[in-house]
């Protein structure tokens, strides 16, 4: 898990994402959700999402995200 502890992960769980329902039937699906979430970890770049932890602790695979701001179109 990122060495996250967990009181932070609760704290962070508004900004958690599922494996899709449809998809937790395939064994397949789950295991490429948390391929493509831990690579997505690995990258660190001011335009791109910060994952803090990646897990499938509960039979549903999840990801939690960095909270994102509003973005505001009016500085063109």
């Amino acid at each position: 898990m990122f060495g996250v502890p967990l009181a932070l992960i609760r704290q962070l769980a508004g900004n958690a994402t599922a494996l899709a329902p449809e998809f937790l039937a395939s064994p397949m699906a789950g295991k490429r959700f948390l391929r493509e979430a831990q690579a997505a970890a690995a990258v660190s770049h001011d335009h791109v999402v910060r994952i803090y932890a990646v897990d499938d602790i509960s039979p549903i695979p999840f990801l939690v995200m960095e909270e994102m701001g509003m973005l505001d179109d009016s500085s063109d």
